[in-house]
């Protein structure tokens, strides 16, 4: 009987990368999960060891399939995630510069979660890109962590060791990719002038022409609105700064600046809201806001003060204040970029913020929260309404600008005191704050166009003389006096809140509530008294209500942002990623335990007992039959490995047509072998008579690196 000649085993018939390449990337991977685990947990080194070991010890790289690529990547990217849960959840509090770090560990774990994953499949250069493109930010974050000069030197040479690694993995597989290299027609002289001279003429025309387009439009905004006879929205900071209030009255129409700047849940009115405070005036503003930031001191867990919804720090303002009195307001900031401070209510006694965030207050009581005022919700618990007490910070004897004049009014204030019946002869504040607020009240009008006073050099002066003026001159005169009357005050300017929305049933603050009011320290009560100098007819209060049109619309803008809210809160990455934790750490704990040690013998008996009952079943098939069996199965296993999943045998498809149909989408040099092995199966596979040693000498020609026992 004539025999074909044994095949050849070239590697390019069961083509697995060489085992170099492979090492040095997995080195890479695990140098760079080494220094970005030093300073935290260690589960991402422990993963890309174990990753990388498995990656090696494979006889073979998995099928290059679009299937198996995508689970394979998911699968490790949530591995890393797993492994990284504290860094990528925020539990661990990390920061970079300031700002949380979680934002950045989650694209670090992302991406080098997908680095790993391409160890498992043939390692081409685009595949080796896709790793580089996975160190480069844990790289990143690695540097940045390092807290001395010392790692930071560390850090440097090893991020100089993994590039030079990954380098020379690029070029042990440059024979191969040159071998498989399709050349390509380059670029031109003309192509590549134009290609960068277009950036820099496009580069050039932008920084030209972006301030005269920011003129140009600002002029043709301004006369569309003329044209409709229309105000321009004037933002309410043209005439209430953070570091400066002017008492010159506002621009444009106030009602109509209609934008939401705070959306507050909660059932008590919150009504005023401070945002600022100032303690000097001169020349026509006010100025004295304190730089100055004083951290507070997290509240332990008090009875009657539940936890927020999501996890936030409480900070105690008071020490008088009781938790079981407390009403919750929560605060959902929605221009933040247009405030100065976190908006606090005066009877404010307990603030809680998120617990990356750390609240200061300054030296006038000015709430912060992180390096600036972000758009994040913060929660405030307030004493239930009932006498308008200012906020408790600090003590009114602190300061001496709560008691300073400008030297060229002084003889002016004298003369509005005398003006103020029994003014100058209280000496309580309590009584200074009625007779004053009466004094404003019966005897000035609200105005936002008050006549100028002929040779008058201050507003507020002008305003004395033609008792018609706005909030802010209101409360800058009512400040002064009772400074002249030695009753330590301060001005401040915030918001009026009297809104409930009527689709959201939320309170909201729009521009248009900006407001100026007065506030005088009780050194009797030891506590800061408000002081509503302007008329309650010209409160912001006073406004229509807004259009049913634009109540709707922020309806709609509401239930998105909950919507987000709700989505951001409910993450299913972070809780599909603990809920993994959750189960290793439990299986982990049970499999050590002697009831685990007993589940785990029940199962691996179980498990032998199906072996043998298989092995059992296996040899009471005829030997013949049994390498008929075997010799398909690899033929089956051998084009599954060498061709994708589109290409693959359908089930009723002869192996001839299949060879026609797939053979022009192998290499030449293993479409040879291929071919001559197919022929070969086919003569084993469908002769009358097998030949037991041909077909095992086949199936070892087949399947090089796996071991198989001759049937007998």
């Amino acid at each position: 009987m004539k025999t074909s000649p044994r095949p050849p085993t070239e590697p390019s018939l069961v083509r697995w990368p060489d085992r170099l390449p492979l090492a040095t990337a997995a080195i890479a991977l695990i140098t760079t999960a080494y220094i970005y685990s030093e300073s935290g947990d260690h589960g991402m080194l422990v993963l890309t060891v174990v990753t990388a070991l498995l990656a090696l010890l494979l006889p073979r790289p998995l099928p290059t399939s679009t299937r198996s690529l995508v689970w394979g990547t998911l699968l490790l990217i949530m591995l890393g995630i797993v492994a990284n849960i504290d860094r990528f959840s925020g539990t661990a509090n990390a920061t970079l510069g300031g700002f949380p770090a979680t934002p950045y560990d989650r694209i670090a774990t992302v991406m080098f979660g997908a680095g790993l994953a391409m160890l498992f499949y043939p390692l081409s250069n685009h595949r080796l890109t896709i790793i580089a493109m996975g160190l480069l930010p844990t790289l990143t974050l690695a540097v940045e962590r390092a807290d001395d000069s010392a790692t930071l030197t560390l850090t440097r040479r090893i991020c100089i060791i993994v590039l030079f690694l990954m380098v020379f993995a690029s070029l042990l597989r440059w024979p191969e990719s040159r071998k498989n290299r399709t050349r390509a027609s380059g670029f031109t002289l003309h192509e590549w002038r134009w290609r960068i001279l277009l950036p820099l003429l496009w580069l050039l025309l932008t920084v030209v022409l972006t301030p005269l387009a920011t003129v140009w439009a600002r002029l043709g905004r301004t006369w569309l609105y003329e044209q409709w006879g229309q105000h321009p929205v004037i933002s309410y900071q043209a005439y209430q700064r953070g570091r400066v209030l002017s008492v010159a009255p506002p621009t444009g129409d106030m009602g109509r600046n209609m934008r939401l700047l705070l959306e507050i849940d909660g059932e008590q009115n919150p009504v005023y809201l401070r945002e600022t405070v100032f303690r000097n005036y001169a020349k026509g503003s006010w100025t004295g806001r304190s730089n100055i930031g004083h951290p507070l001191t997290v509240l332990l867990q008090q009875e009657g003060v539940q936890k927020s919804r999501q996890e936030r720090d409480l900070y105690g303002l008071s020490a008088d204040a009781d938790p079981t009195r407390l009403t919750p307001l929560l605060f959902r900031p929605l221009r933040p970029e247009r405030m100065a401070s976190l908006c606090l209510p005066g009877t404010t006694r307990i603030i809680a913020v998120d617990e990356d965030l750390k609240l200061t207050l300054n030296s006038d009581g000015i709430a912060q929260a992180g390096v600036n005022v972000p758009g994040v919700q913060y929660e405030v618990y307030t004493v239930p309404r009932g006498e308008e007490r200012a906020f408790p910070w600090p003590q009114g004897s602190e300061f001496d600008d709560y008691l300073a004049i400008p030297e060229a009014l002084t003889n002016s204030v004298v003369n509005w005191v005398a003006q103020c019946a029994g003014l100058s002869q209280t000496a309580s504040a309590a009584t200074a704050r009625t007779l004053v607020e009466s004094f404003f009240v019966n005897n000035f009008t609200y105005s936002l166009t008050p006549q100028r006073q002929p040779g008058a050099r201050d507003s507020i002066a002008a305003f004395m003389f033609q008792r018609a003026g706005h909030c802010t001159l209101f409360a800058s005169a009512a400040t002064l006096m009772l400074r002249k009357q030695g009753f330590p005050a301060r001005m401040v300017s915030g918001f009026y809140c009297s809104e409930r929305h009527a689709l959201t049933g939320q309170w909201v603050v729009r521009e248009r509530d900006a407001h100026a009011w007065c506030e005088v320290w009780d050194a009797a009560a030891g506590c800061w008294l408000l002081v509503e100098a302007t008329p309650a007819t010209a409160l912001p209060d006073i406004f229509p209500d807004p259009a049913r049109w634009r109540l709707t619309l922020e309806q709609l803008s509401h239930l998105w942002r909950q919507f987000l809210d709700r989505l951001r809160n409910a993450n299913p990455i972070i809780a599909l990623a603990l809920l993994l934790a959750d189960v290793f750490t439990f299986v982990w704990d049970v499999a050590w335990s002697p009831a685990g040690l007993a589940v785990l013998l029940v199962l691996l008996g179980w498990l032998a007992l199906r072996y043998l009952r298989r092995r059992q079943a296996e040899r009471r098939i005829a030997p013949e039959l049994r390498l008929r069996l075997e010799l398909v199965r690899t033929m089956q296993q051998l084009q599954k490995r060498r061709l994708p999943a589109h290409r693959q045998r359908e089930p009723d498809e002869s192996w001839s047509v299949w060879w026609q149909r797939c053979q022009a989408h192998l290499p030449e040099a293993e479409r040879e072998i291929f071919g001559r092995l197919l022929e070969q199966y086919q003569s084993l596979r469908y002769q009358p008579q097998p030949d037991p040693a041909a077909m095992q000498r086949w199936i070892a020609a087949a399947t090089p690196d796996r071991r198989r026992k001759s049937g007998k």
